[in-house]
């Protein structure tokens, strides 16, 4: 397929829909089907591909959302955030998804370090989203956001060194990122209500 018949694709299915971070994850899915039959690329040179196509679509919304209006902070802002879901979220999505379609997705076998990137992109993802809905405000969307990258950057050190030791459970690495995520959303939930209370 050509670039401009996949870009084409983008656009037939994302027509006279918003934006949104599922609509970059579903869409990405989609055009990923479409790119594998590719067949002069290699893996994640189709990755790319499927990235940088959705990217370029996102910029031609974006664009066309700004048309004629003065104040665009607030679409720009939000364009932002889906932008940062395409290139840190849907790699990992397309990851997996590979993975389940070739029966290679064994749960028990997959390494601790896959298990710690999806989960910070997804936490990332499911952030970008409710602050998108107006459901978290921004100020708690990155504290979230800092705690997961910073759960993140720790986990990495400990793979690091459980490597050198042999094998580690996956529970080691995801429930204590589950529980430190917690920390950061109940923190922030009281926050928020002694903000509101305050008003």
């Amino acid at each position: 397929m050509e670039v401009e018949q996949l870009l084409q694709f983008i656009r037939e299915k994302t027509a006279g829909r918003k934006w949104d971070a599922e609509t970059c994850l579903r869409v990405g899915a989609e055009l990923a089907v479409k790119v594998n039959a590719v067949s002069n690329l290699s893996g994640s040179e189709k990755k790319k591909l499927v990235v940088d196509l959705i990217l370029q679509v996102l910029k031609e919304a974006e664009d066309k959302e700004k048309a004629g209006k003065s104040d665009t902070t607030a679409i720009t802002e939000r364009y932002d955030r889906l932008e940062k879901t395409v290139k840190e979220v849907l790699p990992t999505s397309l990851e997996l998804i590979v993975s389940a379609s070739r029966g290679k997705l064994d749960l028990k076998k997959v390494k601790p370090s896959v298990w710690m990137r999806y989960f910070s992109c997804f936490a990332k993802g499911v952030v970008t989203i409710l602050v998108s809905q107006k459901v978290i405000s921004e100020e708690i969307g990155k504290k979230v956001t800092d705690a997961t990258e910073q759960v993140e950057e720790k986990a990495g050190a400990v793979l690091d060194a459980a490597a050198a030791d042999g094998e580690v459970k996956v529970e080691e690495v995801v429930n204590p990122v589950v529980l430190q995520l917690r920390e950061v959303a109940a923190s922030a939930a009281t926050e928020s209500s002694t903000q509101e209370s305050k008003e």
